[in-house]
C-alpha cells in the first residue's frame, strides 16, 4: 500500500518555504491557461500520490532522502496538487526492483520509472509495461516538449514495432528522454605549418574530412606524421582551440542522437492497470477516464523534470542551505556534510539545461553554451543501405 503522508508531514510541507536560485515555471501543461506563470489550480483537482523511482549516488543519506521528498512534495502539491512517493534505489538493485513494482497490479503498482540504457527500455517494453505517450507529444498541451528536448533524441526514441516485434503502422513515443549534451565530434587535425611545408592548398586542407584523406600528406611526412596528421574525439569548443594551437581542425564526424543517446536516460509511465487488464474488451466511460486521467498526473510530473526548473532542482541537489550551499553567483560549490549529504547523476533527474550549476557535477555556463551547440550540431544515424 502507498505510503500515507503523515500529520508531521503535512504540517512540514505546509511549513516550507523556497529559496531556490530560480523562480519556479510551470510552463505550460492545461489547455486552458494563458498565462501560464499566473497558475490559479482547478478547485475540485484531486489531491493524488504517485509511486517515482530513481536512482542515488554513494554517500546519500537516509535523512536527506526523506527530507528532499517533502520539499519535493510541498513544491508539487502547491503547483500541481500531486505527490510522490519516491523509491530510491542504488543503481545495483534499481532495474530489479523496479522491474518487480511495474509489474504488480493494484495499488502498490509503479507509476512513474527512470529507465537507464536502451536493454532496460528494451525489457519494460517487450514486457508491455509502458504507456503509449504519443498523443503527449502532438498535442498543443505537451509543446515545450518537442522545444525543451533535442530533436534528434526525440527521433531517436521513436519506436517502430509492437512489444511483440510486430512493425507499427505509424512510429509511437514510449519515454521522455532528458536531455543532454549528445556524443562527441570526430575531428581531423592537420598542422599549418607541416601543410604549408609541403604546399597544400586552403582547398586541399578543408577537403581533408577523413582520416583517409590525409593519406598523401601523411605520406609525404614520413616518419613522425602522426604528431602533425590525427584524428581525435572532442567537444564542439575543441575546435576553436585546436585552430588556436596552430591547427587546421575539420570536423569528420558530428555528434550522433542514436538510440542509445535517446535512452541512456528517460522517463516513463506504467501501463495503468486497468488498461492493461480489459484484454481487448472495450472498457466502460469511467475507467478509460480513471486510466486517462492517470496518465495525465503522470505525464504532469514527467513533463515537469525537463520544464520546472524548481522540481528538476530539488531531485537533482535537494534544498539549498540544508542539502547543498552556494557562492555569491549562485553556484552550488559544495554539498552538506553529515546527514545532509544528498547525491544524484545529473543525467538522471530531468533536463541538464535546467540544472543549477555546480562545481561537483562540472556544470556550468560553458558546459551549458558547448552543450546546447553540439545539440543543434547534432545528426541522426547514417541509414544504411
Amino acid at each position: 500500500m502507498k505510503r500515507i503522508v503523515s500529520l508531521l508531514l503535512c504540517l512540514l510541507m505546509t511549513c516550507l518555504v523556497f529559496t531556490g536560485c530560480s523562480e519556479s515555471t510551470l510552463d505550460k501543461f492545461r489547455e486552458d491557461i494563458n498565462e501560464y506563470n499566473e497558475v490559479v489550480l482547478p478547485s475540485d483537482k484531486e489531491e493524488v500520490e504517485l509511486d517515482f523511482y530513481v536512482i542515488y549516488e554513494d554517500g546519500t543519506t537516509e535523512t536527506a532522502m526523506e527530507s528532499v521528498q517533502l520539499y519535493i512534495n510541498s513544491h508539487l502539491s502547491d503547483n500541481y496538487k500531486t505527490t510522490l512517493d519516491i523509491h530510491y534505489l542504488t543503481a545495483a538493485e534499481y532495474e530489479a526492483v523496479a522491474y518487480a513494482d511495474a509489474a504488480k497490479t493494484g495499488e502498490d503498482r509503479a507509476d512513474i520509472v527512470l529507465l537507464v540504457g536502451k536493454d532496460m527500455f528494451d525489457r519494460f517494453y517487450a514486457a508491455n509495461m509502458l504507456a503509449d505517450l504519443t498523443s503527449y507529444y502532438s498535442s498543443n498541451t505537451y509543446g515545450l516538449l518537442n522545444t525543451a528536448i533535442a530533436d534528434t533524441l526525440l527521433k531517436s526514441s521513436l519506436i517502430n514495432v509492437d512489444s511483440a516485434g510486430n512493425p507499427l503502422s505509424l512510429p509511437r513515443y514510449y519515454t521522455v528522454p532528458n536531455n543532454h549534451v549528445i556524443g562527441n565530434y570526430e575531428y581531423i587535425l592537420i598542422d599549418k605549418e607541416i601543410a604549408r611545408r609541403y604546399n597544400f592548398s586552403n582547398r586541399q586542407l578543408e577537403e581533408m574530412t577523413n582520416f583517409d584523406s590525409t593519406a598523401e600528406l601523411r605520406a609525404l611526412i614520413g616518419e613522425g606524421a602522426e604528431n602533425y596528421v590525427k584524428q581525435v574525439s572532442g567537444i564542439y569548443t575543441d575546435k576553436a582551440m585546436y585552430e588556436a594551437d596552430g591547427y587546421v581542425c575539420n570536423v569528420a564526424s558530428y555528434p550522433v542522437g542514436d538510440v542509445n543517446e535517446a535512452f541512456a536516460a528517460s522517463y516513463a509511465i506504467v501501463r495503468h492497470e486497468l488498461d492493461t487488464t480489459y484484454s481487448g474488451t472495450e472498457p466502460s466511460i469511467e475507467a478509460k477516464t480513471a486510466y486517462n486521467n492517470h496518465y495525465d498526473r503522470c505525464m504532469e510530473i514527467v513533463y515537469a523534470l525537463s520544464t520546472d526548473v524548481e522540481f528538476r532542482n530539488l531531485l537533482q541537489y535537494g534544498y539549498r542551505g540544508v542539502n547543498y550551499t552556494v557562492d555569491s553567483d549562485g553556484v552550488i560549490t559544495s554539498y552538506t556534510e553529515g546527514d545532509g549529504v544528498y547525491k544524484m547523476n545529473l543525467l538522471y533527474t530531468g533536463n541538464v539545461f535546467k540544472a543549477y550549476y555546480c562545481e561537483q557535477v562540472s556544470w556550468n555556463a560553458a558546459a551549458l553554451a558547448n552543450g546546447e551547440n553540439q545539440n543543434k550540431e547534432s545528426v541522426l544515424p547514417a541509414v544504411s543501405e
